[in-house]
């Protein structure tokens, strides 16, 4: 127990001891001065830290004023671990608007990193450096504007005249920069920055003065003057030149507003859907009003957000808009109110009835036409209405369903269900050929279904004088999706166009469709009813199939009978094959093989098409370029004289290839001969025999290629 109060007693002398001893040595740093350098040159240097025992990151700057655009500072940051010794780490840089750091972020190797700080807006930037998550104090610049490279207007006060011969605007034109900093100093000016500058308008007078024209000095890169309105309105255009510069403002010129037109949506949701209302203000003369006060006031629902009027200035269109929202669930109208003021005084106001719709209740069902010939070809447009209690069109998208006992919808159905647009759900019904009425229904969710009926009455009787049947072109591409128009005319006996007459189209090649980009087939697809125009024209669409070959289109109508025919061609190339009649031969430079290359589109067809032929490394071809013709072309490969795999290429210009590989075998040797231009030589390490080889099939030909071997006794 004794040993605890000593423990004690040594360690609170030791910290006492280190303290004392911490003090001195700090002291006599500061005294020899020890500690970091201060920053060789330019701006002192900002450091930040995380706190004691962490990192620390040092801000340096070669200046604080640069120039916009042109001036740059160069920025250096020194990284510290907790140790206080340099380290490398990523750095990234925070600035204020205007100013970038190129580039964004730096690796400070050795503890040091360099970056370049330029900015276009003046004024004042600063700059932090951030690494090991320690961010720099804040280093702040002064940027100032460059030279001026244009003259500009400042918006005038107000931003229009009323005229009435004594209102006044207030004018002002300055400098600017390429980066649209004012330059109190523009180039050419006197002592000061005083540049004269020459005012001229087309409407309203200077003041004081009196004239159209004025001549006033700059102050400080600012020239002021004031406009005062004439008793005409339009608007006027003014410009103001120094000499070196031109600088244009127009100025609106208004007599009292006299108009104020109220637009919006006709109807909103009830408790969801907002409504975006404008007002636009136009004077007597019917040229817009800007910064008019228009108030809005409404009998339901919220104005942007506020149950209490709303005031909003008209922006340089003339144009104030206010959000109507919030309305209740009930339904019925809001009547909005505009009223438009210069001054205080409203001098024109415009009602809106905007409808709140409730949500779906009833149908209303209408047909475009209450009857229509029995021809198995005229068609009566069903629509079917969303309603709320109230009667209001909902236009939430709901599914509507038509139910005939007469005639036929698309497929063809008795029955067919279609979304509502807009809050209309449309359905085409095809009259029938036998004469009736039919009973149309249309339901939808729990609404009570609605009815109405159609007739079908007796055709009239006519008699054609004459039929034309015309097509676009006589080709079309056999890819499926491609369309032809196919035009029909009928004409009675003086040549005048006939109506509603029914052409019958058929084609024993392709599918007919009743548009040139619609899904609705004409009858079966290869025949059906097509009913001519008011101009006795009746109009359908030949869809091309997938296999090329020729189809032919017959158009009759009244014991009249006209034909077409279309050839179907083949798309572009998709698939190209080279084969080779021989894949194996002997490499002795003679051998061919005959390669056929054949070229078909997408869907099988043949094609006709040119290619490329890659010359091989081994060997030699008849052609680099062959074509294909109703799909097949050819070339002669000779085998070359060393053995192996060789690969032969065919490439047309849309880039499709294909390849073929021709295997090539040695030659079989027949005989090897061996002979010496000496029949002895003498043994004294210098002299020489030449020995001649040589190497034939079992033909006695000779053979290339073969690599012989040869070994001596000596």
């Amino acid at each position: 127990m004794r040993l605890r109060p000593r423990a004690r007693g040594l360690t609170l002398l030791s910290t006492l001891f280190a303290a004392i001893l911490a003090l001195t040595l700090a002291g006599c740093g500061s005294e020899s001065g020890g500690g970091p350098p201060p920053p060789a040159s330019g701006v002192p240097e900002t450091p930040g830290t995380g706190g004691p025992g962490q990192a620390s990151v040092t801000l340096q700057a070669d200046r604080s004023v640069l120039a916009a655009g042109s001036g740059e500072a160069v920025l250096t940051v020194t990284v510290k671990d907790a140790q206080g010794q340099p380290t490398a780490a990523a750095v990234t840089f925070e600035t204020t608007a205007g100013a970038t750091v190129t580039p964004a972020t730096v690796t400070a190797a050795g503890g040091a990193a360099t970056a370049i700080l330029k900015a276009t807006r003046a004024g004042s930037v600063t700059v932090k450096a951030k690494a090991l998550g320690v961010t720099s104090a804040q280093r702040s610049f002064t940027v100032t504007a460059g030279a001026a490279t244009a003259m500009a207007f400042s918006a005038p006060s107000p931003a229009f005249l009323k005229a009435n011969g004594s209102d006044t605007a207030q004018l002002q034109v300055g400098y600017v920069d390429e980066f649209g900093n004012p330059v109190t100093k523009p180039a050419g000016g006197t002592g000061g920055g005083q540049t004269r500058v020459a005012f001229t308008t087309d409407l309203g007078t200077f003041s004081p003065g009196g004239l159209r024209t004025a001549l006033v000095d700059t102050l400080s890169g600012v020239a002021k003057i004031s406009l005062t309105a004439g008793p005409v309105g339009g608007t006027a255009t003014v410009f103001a030149d120094d000499g070196i510069f031109r600088a244009q403002l127009r100025v609106p010129v208004v007599k009292d507003p006299a108009v104020l037109l109220l637009t919006s949506a006709r109807s909103i949701a009830a408790g969801s859907e907002t409504a975006t209302l404008t007002a636009v203000v136009v004077d007597a003369l019917g040229a817009v009003v800007p910064s008019a006060g228009v108030t809005f006031t409404t009998t339901r629902g919220a104005l942007n957000g506020s149950s209490a009027p709303v005031t909003v200035t008209t922006g340089l269109d003339g144009r104030a808009t206010v959000a109507l929202s919030g309305v209740t669930t009930d339904p019925g109208d809001a009547l909005v109110v505009a009223s438009a003021h210069v001054g205080g005084g409203a001098v024109a106001s415009a009602p809106l009835a905007v409808a709140v719709v409730g949500p779906f209740s009833r149908l209303a069902l209408s047909a475009s036409s209450a009857a229509v010939p029995a021809n198995g070809r005229s068609v009566v447009v069903l629509m079917a209405t969303t309603l709320d209690a109230a009667g209001n069109v909902v236009k939430t998208p709901t599914n509507v369903t038509f139910v005939s006992d007469r005639g036929a919808f698309p497929g063809p159905s008795s029955t067919v269900t279609v979304a509502t647009s807009e809050g209309v759900a449309r359905a085409n019904l095809l009259a029938p050929v036998d004469v009736g009425v039919a009973n149309v229904f249309a339901s939808s969710g729990s609404a009570i279904p609605v009815a109405l009926q159609v007739s079908f009455t007796e055709p009239p009787s006519i008699v054609l004088g004459a039929l034309d049947v015309s097509i676009a072109a006589t080709s079309i591409v056999a890819d499926g999706v491609s369309r032809l128009r196919l035009r029909a005319r009928v004409t009675n006996e003086a040549g005048d166009p006939l109506p509603d007459v029914a052409l019958e189209f058929r084609t024993d090649a392709g599918t007919l469709f009743a548009s040139s980009d619609g899904n609705l087939r004409v009858g079966t697809g290869s025949a059906g009813m097509v009913v001519t125009d008011g101009q006795g024209v009746a109009l359908a669409y030949l869809q091309s199939p997938t296999l090329m070959g020729q189809g032919k289109v017959t158009v009759s109508a009244g014991g009249f009978q006209k034909q077409a025919e279309v050839r179907f061609t083949p798309g572009a190339t998709s698939v190209v094959t080279a084969t080779p009649a021989v894949t194996a031969l002997t490499a002795d430079g003679t051998s061919t093989s005959v390669v056929t290359v054949l070229s078909k589109d997408r869907f099988g067809n043949p094609t006709d098409d040119s290619f490329v032929v890659t010359a091989p490394f081994n060997g030699a071809v008849s052609s680099t370029a062959v074509t294909t013709v109703r799909g097949v072309g050819s070339f002669t490969y000779t085998a070359g004289r060393t053995a192996g795999d060789v690969e032969l290429g065919v490439t047309a210009s849309s880039g499709i290839s294909g390849t073929a590989t021709v295997t090539l075998f040695a030659v079989p040797v027949g005989s090897i001969t061996l002979t010496s231009d000496k029949a002895s030589i003498v043994a004294d390490g210098a002299r020489t025999a030449t020995l001649t080889i040589e190497v034939k099939n079992a033909a006695g030909q000779a053979v290339a290629g073969v690599t012989p071997t040869v070994t001596t006794t000596l």
